[in-house]
């Protein structure tokens, strides 16, 4: 049987560890690219991660932004409208202020106008009881002239008649002169007033009953009160 000789044997050794080193050397090279290529796997991967997680924080603040942007859109609106309404109040209040200033001003014009008319009734007022009272005064005056004038011309029975009618009227001043009752006044009364016998008292009561319906009336005994001396016997 052929065996190597030691030199043979001893290139053998050394080509086999050579090539267990080559080996070993190439296992190395090959775990060291795979270790290199699973690096460069996890850095893409931890990049992507970085993108995706930069891409969704970008859409999570996109989204923030959105609703932010409609929050404030919807509070721009709300203030819009509050806004407006206080607008509207004011314009509401004003309006009302100005309809009631001028409801003042129409009513304080009516009150100047009344209070004109009413100073100008009263000034005609006083304007026609002066006319009146001047009226009053000429007519007194005229009715005493001529109750003068009259009386002057009576008999003194007849005015004692008229003294009696006088009598007659003030016991019944508001009692129309053909309604005049001869017994309103006694003839006591007559005796005293007159200084005359009861006959010629009932005779004067009787014809004094008459006088009013003549037309002696109640505005007469003023005028002819003034001309009436004492009692004149018949």
């Amino acid at each position: 049987m052929w065996r190597p000789s030691s030199s043979t044997a001893q290139a053998e050794a050394k080509a086999a560890k050579a090539a267990e080193e080559e080996a070993a050397a190439d296992g190395q090279g090959r775990a060291e690219a795979a270790r290199v290529r699973a690096e460069q796997v996890r850095a893409q991967a931890e990049r992507q991660a970085a993108i995706v997680s930069e891409a969704e924080e970008s859409a999570e603040l996109a989204a923030a932004r959105a609703r932010q942007a409609e929050a404030d859109r919807i509070a721009a609106q709300e203030e819009a409208r509050a806004a407006a309404a206080r607008l509207e109040a004011e314009e509401t209040a004003t309006k009302a202020e100005r309809l009631a200033a001028e409801r003042q001003r129409l009513e304080a014009d009516r009150a100047a106008a009344l209070r004109r008319t009413q100073e100008d009734q009263a000034n005609a007022e006083l304007f026609a009881a002066d006319a009146a009272q001047r009226r009053a005064a000429r007519a007194e005056a005229e009715a005493q002239a001529e109750a003068a004038e009259d009386y002057a011309s009576l008999s003194p029975r007849q005015r004692n008649a008229r003294r009696v009618a006088r009598m007659l009227l003030a016991a019944q001043p508001d009692t129309a002169p053909q309604e005049i009752a001869h017994d309103a006044v006694s003839l006591r009364d007559i005796q005293d007033r007159l200084g005359v016998s009861r006959t010629i008292a009932g005779e004067l009561r009787q014809e004094a009953v008459e006088i009013p319906q003549n037309g002696y009336a109640h505005s007469r005994v003023a005028a002819e009160a003034a001309y009436e001396p004492g009692a004149v016997q018949n």
